[in-house]
C-alpha cells in the first residue's frame, strides 16, 4: 500500500465525517480508489463517530453538502429530494411526539408544577458556534514551534508582506501551512480570509485542512461553508469559475495559479478582492511552462512593464 501523509489522512477523515461518500472522497482527492477510504474508516473507527450523530443531523449535513455543490448531477438532485422527504417525515414525527408529551394521557394539557414543587430546570448554556475565544497567540506559537518546518517558519515570520509570490516544489506541505497561517490570523485579528483555487476540489482541500488542524490540534470543531468564527472572521473557499468571487474582500490566498487556464482573469479578480492596503495577497504554485500567462507575472516582467521607472530597475 502506498505511503500517505498524516495531513492527507486528516483531510479524508474530515470529508468522511462531513458525509462525503468514499467514492466522492477518492474522486475529490485523486486517490486510486475508494477502498483505501473504507479501510481507514474501519481502522480508525470513523464509522463509529458517524453512528453517534443523530439521523436528523446526518441528513442535514449531507443535504448542506449537496446543496453547495456546483453542477449537480441527476443523482445529486434525486438524493436531495429523498433527503428532504425523509427530513420532513422525521420532523412531523418529532412534532407529534412533542405534542403528546405536552398533554396528559387524557388529552389535557399537562399542569404546571405547584409552588414549592420541583425547581425550574436550569437554562442550558447556549452553544457558541465555531467558538475560538479560548485560543491565544501563545497557543499558536507553541504549536508552530513544534509542528512547522524551517521554511514554513520563515513564511510565518514574513506574513506582513502585502504581496507574496512563491514558486514551490510539489508535496512540501505549502497548502497545509497556509491553511494554518490563515486560521491563526483569522483567530487573532478577526480579519476575513479568502482562498481562490483553480477548482472547487482544491478549494475544499483548503477547508478540510483548516477543519482538521482546528479539531486535531486545538480541540475545536469548525462547521459551515464559509466558516464563520465566533470573533466574526469569515473564511471563504472559492474556485476561479465563481462569478461572484470578486464581491468579497480580505486576505487572499491563490494556490496553483500556474495551472489556471485563464490566469489573467484570476489575477484581475484577485487584485479586486485585495485592493485595500490592509489586505495581503499570497500567490503560490508549482511551475508549469514559460508560455503560461502566469510566467511574466512570476518573473516580474509584467510589473516592470507597468512603469518606465520600473523597467529601468
Amino acid at each position: 500500500m502506498a505511503k500517505y501523509s498524516d495531513e492527507l489522512k486528516g483531510v479524508v477523515r474530515s470529508l468522511y465525517l462531513r458525509r462525503y461518500t468514499p467514492k466522492e472522497i477518492a474522486s475529490e482527492l485523486n486517490l486510486p480508489n475508494a477502498r483505501i477510504v473504507y479501510y481507514w474508516a474501519e481502522k480508525h473507527g470513523w464509522a463509529d463517530m458517524l453512528s453517534i450523530e443523530s439521523t436528523e443531523d446526518a441528513i442535514e449535513r449531507r443535504y448542506q453538502l449537496l446543496v453547495g455543490r456546483d453542477n449537480k448531477s441527476d443523482h445529486d438532485l434525486k438524493e436531495l429530494d429523498m433527503l428532504i422527504a425523509h427530513a420532513t417525515k422525521l420532523r412531523a414525527q418529532s412534532n407529534k411526539h412533542k405534542e403528546k408529551m405536552a398533554t396528559g394521557h387524557d388529552g389535557q394539557r399537562a399542569a404546571a408544577p405547584a409552588d414549592g414543587d420541583d425547581e425550574q430546570p436550569k437554562r442550558k448554556r447556549k452553544y457558541k458556534k465555531n467558538d475560538i475565544s479560548a485560543l491565544t497567540e501563545d497557543d499558536f506559537n507553541a504549536w508552530a514551534d513544534e509542528h512547522l518546518f524551517g521554511y514554513q517558519k520563515h513564511l510565518r515570520a514574513n506574513i506582513g508582506q502585502q504581496v507574496r509570490n512563491i514558486l514551490k516544489s510539489r508535496q512540501i506541505g505549502a497548502t497545509w501551512y497556509f491553511a494554518f497561517e490563515a486560521f491563526e490570523n483569522a483567530v487573532l485579528t478577526g480579519d476575513p480570509q479568502i482562498f481562490l483555487s483553480a477548482s472547487k476540489a482544491q478549494a475544499e482541500v483548503f477547508r478540510s485542512y483548516i477543519v482538521n488542524i482546528a479539531e486535531q490540534y486545538f480541540g475545536i470543531t469548525l462547521t459551515g461553508n464559509p466558516i464563520r468564527l465566533s470573533n466574526g472572521a469569515e473564511l471563504r473557499f472559492l474556485s476561479t469559475n465563481k462569478n461572484t468571487a470578486q464581491s468579497y474582500s480580505g486576505h487572499l490566498y491563490c494556490d496553483e495559479y500556474f495551472w489556471v487556464p485563464n490566469f489573467a482573469r484570476l489575477n484581475e479578480v484577485a487584485s479586486a478582492m485585495a485592493t485595500h492596503d490592509k489586505w495581503r495577497t499570497t500567490y503560490f504554485s508549482t511551475p508549469s511552462a514559460k508560455t503560461h500567462q502566469a510566467y511574466p507575472f512570476w518573473t516580474g516582467e509584467e510589473w516592470k512593464q507597468g512603469s518606465k521607472k520600473r523597467a529601468a530597475v
